[in-house]
Order: structure tokens, then C-alpha cells, then sequence
């Protein structure tokens, strides 16, 4: 996603529906010590994508979000109105392009979900697991 005309070209090439986009470094620790190769690859590229969606006027988009936007939880399970506090450029990165999707939408008509998947664990006693 790093060549945002390449990308462009393949989206005007294969006119999908949609866009599912689940790439991402992730790497926690590596985003704090490499904070800026983490915000190129995870958000300029992403509005790379976002940018050659608008050029060939695919509207709708699947995107990959992660419980690093919450940082230290105040509760678990996570609910959707949970602050956003993340502790670390790879979590920042996610809140950024989430915000970002909603000017899309507004601004150019988008129309977007933000996939928030992750596993927490739970000690429940085993007749309850």
C-alpha cells in the first residue's frame, strides 16, 4: 500500500465492492521503538488505500481495528463506549485512521466498520468455561 498509484490502479482494474484491509504492523513493543516505520506503514498507508478507493469510487470498507486504542483497561469486558487510552504508537494509530473514517464518511459518503476482535481472558470456575 505503499505506492498509492499501484494501488489505485489494481482497485480501478478489479472494481471490487469493498475493501477489507486487516494489514497492519503490530507488534507493540517494536511500534514504541520504531514508532515512526508503525505510523508510515499503519496510517499513511492506510489513507493511501483510502485515497485510491476515493480515485475509483469504492465507497465501502472493512477495517481492522485493535484493543490497543483502549490501553490499560478500566474494566473488562471492554464495552464500545470504553475511553480511548492507548499506551503506545500502535494503538495511536488505530484511533487515528478510526477518526479519520468518520470525516470520510461524512466528507465523501464512505460507508465503514471498524472490526474490533481480541480474545480476554476470564477466570471462570470450569462447570461455567
Amino acid at each position: 500500500m505503499g505506492d498509492k498509484s499501484h494501488v489505485q490502479q489494481i482497485l480501478q482494474q478489479e472494481n471490487p465492492f469493498a475493501v477489507m484491509h486487516f494489514a497492519a504492523s503490530s507488534l507493540v513493543s517494536e511500534s514504541v521503538e520504531r514508532s515512526g516505520l508503525y505510523f508510515r506503514n499503519n496510517v499513511i498507508n492506510t489513507f493511501n488505500l483510502l485515497e485510491a478507493m476515493l480515485v475509483s469510487g469504492v465507497k465501502y470498507f472493512i477495517f481492522s481495528t485493535s484493543a490497543a486504542v483502549y490501553g490499560n483497561p478500566h474494566h473488562v469486558p471492554i464495552s464500545e463506549d470504553h475511553p480511548l487510552e492507548p499506551v503506545n504508537p500502535y494503538g495511536e494509530g488505530k484511533i487515528f485512521v478510526e477518526k479519520a473514517l468518520r470525516w470520510y464518511e461524512e466528507v465523501h459518503g464512505f460507508k465503514y466498520i471498524s472490526l474490533g476482535y481480541f480474545k480476554l481472558k476470564r477466570n471462570l470456575p470450569q462447570s461455567e468455561a
